[in-house]
């Protein structure tokens, strides 16, 4: 009888939500679009103050990269949904496209409230395709995408 390998726990989906003073047509346009103009880039990406961009390919398949001031990209996300203003989804892998890691999945959403502020809501999972490194890669993601997101909140003057 062989011994059968344990599946890697089901972790939690970070899930983040935040209130922003606008309607989802400009929410989606700022946290797509306008990503590189509220993104924390010093604790928040490859290459830190190397980067002079940000882009964004606005569409299924398009991905999102950072650009460093020698022109080199790096690979952040695979757009894997494009409804705009009402949802984006992401194939998040910021340094992993590289190395041949898995990527987990970023859900955005975009919620109107009928009196002039969208609700966005993110919800990162899929964890479990970093087998041992989940834990700790999630729990860093649980405070992170707070952090990042205040950037989105005060860019749109929430």
């Amino acid at each position: 009888m062989s011994e059968q390998q344990a599946a890697p726990p089901v972790l939690d989906p970070v899930v983040v939500t935040v209130t922003v003073p606008s309607d989802a047509a400009l929410a989606f346009e700022v946290f797509t679009d306008g990503l590189g103009s509220w993104w924390p880039m010093a604790g928040f990406s490859l290459g830190a103050e190397r980067i002079t961009a940000v882009e964004v390919e606005g569409r299924v398949g398009g991905r999102i990269d950072e650009v460093w001031d020698d022109g080199t990209r790096r690979q952040w996300a695979e757009v894997l949904v494009w409804d705009p203003p009402r949802a984006l989804a992401l194939a998040w892998n910021p340094g992993g496209y590289e190395i041949g890691r898995e990527p987990t999945r970023v859900d955005v959403t975009f919620t109107e409230d009928g009196a002039g502020s969208t609700s966005v809501r993110l919800v990162h999972t899929g964890w479990e395709v970093w087998g041992a490194e989940a834990p700790e890669t999630r729990s860093g993601y649980d405070g992170g995408w707070v952090e990042v997101l205040a950037g989105y909140v005060a860019r749109l003057g929430g």
